[in-house]
């Protein structure tokens, strides 16, 4: 009935011509693909793919047969790219498929995409499903200005370094493992202050979840419900509010407990939860602070 449906509606809004159609697909729940990717996959002569296994299941489940597919991931080459480019003037209709989402979102494509551009062959896009975007709309994070990251790097400082590289001023979007989500929380708490967080997990998934509140509420719930650390996660970080805190107010910190911190650093940490701000701009005030003391103390001696 759906496939009826579908090849009658589409066939009378859009012919399809010879290109390449990037076509998004379910990121869980197969009844969110669209009805024209549905005729884009049906209709096409080659599927270009990351993993052909997990295509043909999304293929078959659809009752999608004898369909050509192509391996196409980070390992391929200018060969494979050419490869396609011998289809398309051979005048085949050729879908781009990811595993899961929209092709070229924390995915390999743009080299591919970049390569037919420049030969001049058309590209459609049929647009779809997006984990990125889908957490989002359910987060209640702050999202008229946000910056999309894809994933975390691996190492604590990479990862740190990463984190400070961001804008305050908007709200920012990771991907991340279940297996360092603990460990990325911790960096963010220390390296961004305690910011409102939303943690999307399995998304249009049976065990679907958002978990929101700030950085520290969140890791004290994942300590206390370490089954919930598990599935694909989306992180959504708020941006900070411009009236978070004063500097003056900080400045006054610095100089009633400097004396008697560990280190500058541990200060910056310490004031950076408490004001909900980069804890290197925390730093930055106190070279500021120590700077001051020391041009004063010069200009008492002499």
């Amino acid at each position: 009935m759906f496939k009826q449906f579908y090849q009658q509606l589409f066939s009378q809004q859009q012919q399809l011509t010879s290109g390449l159609f990037v076509v998004s697909t379910p990121i869980g729940n197969l009844a969110d693909i669209t009805f024209r990717a549905l005729y884009v996959l049906e209709n096409c002569h080659t599927i270009v793919c990351e993993d052909t296994s997990k295509t043909l299941t999304l293929l078959n489940f659809f009752g999608i047969k004898n369909k050509k597919t192509i391996t196409y991931n980070d390992h391929s080459n200018e060969k494979t790219r050419q490869n396609i480019v011998d289809l398309l003037q051979n005048q085949q209709i050729v879908a781009l498929v990811s595993d899961a989402g929209t092709p070229l979102i924390s995915d390999p494509g743009y080299k591919l995409i970049r390569f037919l551009q420049q030969l001049n062959y058309p590209i459609y896009t049929i647009p779809g499903c997006c984990s990125a975007v889908a957490a989002i709309s359910i987060s209640g994070i702050t999202c008229d200005q946000f910056l999309f990251a894809g994933f975390l790097p691996e190492k604590t400082q990479a990862k740190t370094t990463f984190l400070q590289e961001f804008p305050s001023n908007f709200s920012l979007i990771f991907f991340e493992t279940a297996k360092r989500l603990l460990d990325s929380l911790n960096i963010m708490l220390e390296t961004l202050g305690n910011r409102r967080i939303a943690v999307a997990k399995e998304l249009t998934k049976i065990h679907e979840q958002i978990i929101t509140g700030t950085i520290s509420e969140v890791l004290t719930y994942l300590h206390e419900n370490p089954s919930k650390i598990k599935g694909e996660i989306v992180l959504l970080l708020e941006k900070s509010s411009q009236n978070q805190y004063c500097e003056n107010d900080i400045l006054q910190d610095i100089s009633l407990y400097l004396p008697s911190a560990k280190s500058s650093k541990d200060l910056a940490t310490q004031l950076a939860v408490k004001f909900h701000t980069n804890k290197k701009t925390i730093y930055q005030l106190i070279l500021q602070h120590q700077h001051q003391n020391q041009t004063h103390n010069e200009q008492e001696k002499k």
